[in-house]
């Protein structure tokens, strides 16, 4: 019988800890080739897009598909901007092995795969994160990001200001989130809040550059997360020019 795992059944079984290093494995075997990835492919929905994303483990005789909407609109909303499904099946026999709510593993493996980057790439001494954005990736940024570093301050930037003082508001009071030691401050300026960071994570749906490479510092380590969609444009062009780009699948990209 297939396991059936619901958003509720994700969280208390996958640990922040834990994703980053499968999110390793991940990485070393699509690396040795031991992987099969075809291109994503994506429907248009009237306010969104239908996005699915096969992928299978050759050694392993596994394979899958994430099958997952996209819409914006649900952001700010008790519905995730992310729902969908992830089936896993045996290559073999073509038996269904798990289904599993794909928006609950997205919002965590998006975020353990740049704690995974930040941990592999970044400066091992570092004091100040900086999150644009104030929604579920930036919760679950926070949360992985402070598995791989230890930070004094945390500096949030987002539009609206009562969303950012909520957010803060709402990791202070996660008993799960460790923000002992931490000194959280907020502001309306995505410039005034990486100044000075060491690490920068985008998580944003923004559609034109909220990051200008202007602003990017040397030594500073920044994770772009936002943008999946050539539509979307979280940093400008001169970002990506002043720094290293280091890519998770190179076909894709």
């Amino acid at each position: 019988m297939a396991i059936i795992l619901n958003s509720a059944d994700i969280k208390s079984r996958l640990s922040y800890v834990k994703c980053i290093d499968l999110m390793r494995s991940a990485m070393l075997v699509t690396s040795k080739r031991e992987t099969e990835l075809p291109m994503r492919w994506a429907m248009p929905l009237p306010d969104g897009i239908m996005g699915m994303m096969p992928g299978a483990l050759t050694k392993q005789g596994q394979h899958g598909i994430k099958v997952i909407n996209i819409l914006p609109a649900n952001s700010g909303t008790e519905r995730s901007s992310h729902i969908g499904a992830l089936l896993y099946f045996d290559s073999k026999t073509g038996e269904l092995l798990s289904m599993l709510d794909a928006g609950e593993v997205t919002a965590i493996r998006t975020a353990c795969a740049s704690a995974l980057a930040t941990d592999l790439l970044a400066n091992k001494e570092v004091e100040t994160l900086a999150i644009v954005g104030a929604g579920e990736q930036a919760y679950t940024h926070f949360k992985a990001m402070t598995c791989v570093r230890d930070f004094k301050e945390v500096r949030i930037a987002a539009r609206n200001v009562d969303k950012a003082l909520a957010f803060i508001e709402t990791l202070m009071n996660d008993a799960d989130t460790n923000t002992e030691g931490i000194n959280f401050q907020h502001t309306t300026s995505v410039q005034e809040a990486i100044s000075g960071a060491d690490i920068v994570c985008t998580v944003t749906s923004a559609s034109t550059p909220v990051l200008k490479g202007e602003w990017i510092e040397p030594g500073m380590h920044v994770n772009v997360a936002g943008s999946s969609t050539k539509e979307k444009k979280e940093i400008d062009t001169e970002a990506v020019l002043k720094g290293r780009i280091y890519i998770d699948y190179l076909p894709s990209t």
